[in-house]
């Protein structure tokens, strides 16, 4: 169960993959894997995290996380934990009072407008593609959201987070050039099945240098 939670892969045997394959087992296997956020519970949880694709620090956002949990939820007896939020916890509010929470207007009236009209637990029971093509319907989700709601939510690791910032600038140093959102979904192709997983150890192995970068880009 709680590498259900923490989206720990069962074994990095999958990701034998593409040029940076080995480079990128070394970084997991030497403790860079830290998941930024953990796996939500509900979905509408996850939805609320990242509706209009805002990048907060991360401290900011959990504290926000929070604070609207808190509010939409009541204390488990004996503790000083809350129940897990349910799509009605959140669509009883109106988004002016998510706002006053330190939501954004319009994350805000995203995240009331799926807790009402979306039953977001069914898109468990639907194929990955099904899932993420229901959602990107919705205003104010795209595809960077979607791509984490698959991952963090539904644990899907076969979706890749395309237009994530940090793959933007992994991308843009393999290539020499500034690239565009869209071009990051080449970069985790090659990882099949585990590009949602592939992501987050590439950008770690970044971070330490261990992804190689040709010469004619680093010049």
């Amino acid at each position: 169960m709680a590498a259900v939670v923490l989206s720990l892969p069962a074994t990095l045997a999958p990701l034998d993959k593409g040029k940076c394959a080995s480079r990128i087992q070394t970084a997991a296997s030497g403790g860079v894997y830290r998941p930024r956020n953990p796996r939500a519970s509900l979905l509408c949880q996850c939805a609320m995290r990242h509706a209009r694709e805002l990048r907060e620090a991360g401290r900011i956002r959990r504290a926000i996380e929070r604070r609207v949990i808190h509010a939409a939820t009541p204390v488990l007896d004996g503790t000083r934990l809350n129940t897990p939020p349910t799509p009605a916890s959140f669509a009883r509010f109106a988004p002016a009072e998510l706002r006053r929470l330190g939501l954004g207007a319009r994350r805000g009236a995203t995240l009331v407008r799926l807790c009402r009209s979306v039953d977001l637990e069914r898109l468990r029971s639907l194929p990955t593609a099904a899932a993420a093509d229901r959602l990107e319907r919705e205003r104010g989700l795209g595809p960077w959201s979607v791509g984490v709601v698959c991952l963090e939510g539904l644990g899907r690791f076969e979706r890749g987070v395309t237009g994530d910032l940090g793959l933007v600038k992994l991308c843009s140093a393999r290539r020499g050039r500034r690239v565009e959102a869209w071009e990051t979904a080449e970069l985790l192709e090659p990882y099949g099945e585990w590009a949602g997983l592939a992501r987050v150890y590439l950008l770690s192995a970044h971070r330490l240098g261990l992804v190689p970068i040709p010469q004619r880009a680093a010049a």
